[in-house]
């Protein structure tokens, strides 16, 4: 499904704060995604990013401007939203026993009406979905049965579904080794190049974050401190100021990558 044809960007953030149980998480956050781009929030443990993606998603209240797509947050009912917007969170909530196509299907639920069943139309679309990643042969699979990439893969698979052209992904490769990380990241790049998806994602591993993200965010202390492409907010100085970390960071093929480097020993007083 394409990004709707209009001029207005995807995301547009203005002047966001949210405190939970009265302690401020982000103060005056703006962000800016365009129709079609992938941004990837960065930052240290407790910046707001998951915050903020939650915020994006409207699964919190959150004092200030949040439009998707032209449209003011606030005059989206929740079944028009969720047919504009799909998060798939960092551990996703999974009832025990579901299977993967009972799974997928409740993508299609903005489009089911109230107290009704999906329909045949609704069947073919996850089924469609899981045939295009690769997950067909998986479709009476008991989830918890899946390894953590085939997991990974089914819960993109219900934000497919949806039919959304925004996605909000939390940490989508957190419990994956890398191989798995490459392979859910390339699938979600081809996604969005051939169905026209705007990615808004949060990650801890900045290499990979780098190689992938048109441009990124790094949010800090409740509040963005640098934004641009990956080269310009990946650098040695950044990185060391609001990770408090030694790392070198080189030129790799596809976006800088971030190399951990052990810190010089401090001297031992005597005596």
């Amino acid at each position: 499904m394409s990004a709707p044809p209009s001029a207005a960007p995807a995301v547009a953030v203005r002047d966001l704060h949210v405190s939970l149980d009265g302690a401020p998480i982000l103060a005056g956050v703006d962000l800016t995604v365009a129709a079609g781009e992938w941004v990837t929030v960065i930052g240290p443990n407790g910046a707001g990013k998951s915050t903020l993606l939650r915020a994006v998603g409207g699964l919190l209240p959150a004092p200030g401007a949040i439009s998707l797509f032209g449209t003011p947050s606030e005059a989206l009912r929740r079944r028009d939203r969720a047919r504009v917007v799909a998060t798939v969170a960092q551990s996703p909530i999974v009832p025990a026993g579901m299977s993967v196509l009972d799974y997928v299907l409740l993508g299609r639920t903005p489009y089911i009406p109230t107290l009704g069943r999906e329909s045949a139309a609704d069947l073919a679309a996850a089924y469609d979905v899981l045939g295009g990643l690769d997950l067909a042969s998986f479709h009476d699979r008991e989830l918890a049965t899946l390894s953590g990439g085939e997991r990974q893969r089914v819960f993109l698979a219900r934000a497919l579904a949806q039919g959304a052209t925004l996605l909000l992904l939390d940490e989508p490769t957190s419990a994956l080794d890398i191989g798995h990380q490459q392979e859910v990241l390339e699938l979600v790049d081809q996604l969005r190049r051939e169905h026209g998806l705007t990615v808004l994602a949060t990650m801890h591993d900045l290499s990979i974050a780098g190689e992938y993200a048109d441009r990124m965010v790094l949010l800090a202390d409740g509040r963005v401190v640098a934004a641009g492409t990956p080269r310009e907010v990946l650098t040695e100085q950044l990185l060391a100021t609001w990770y408090r970390a030694t790392v070198r960071v080189v030129d790799g093929d596809h976006g800088p990558l971030v190399v951990p480097v052990r810190p010089a020993p401090r001297p031992i007083r005597a005596g």
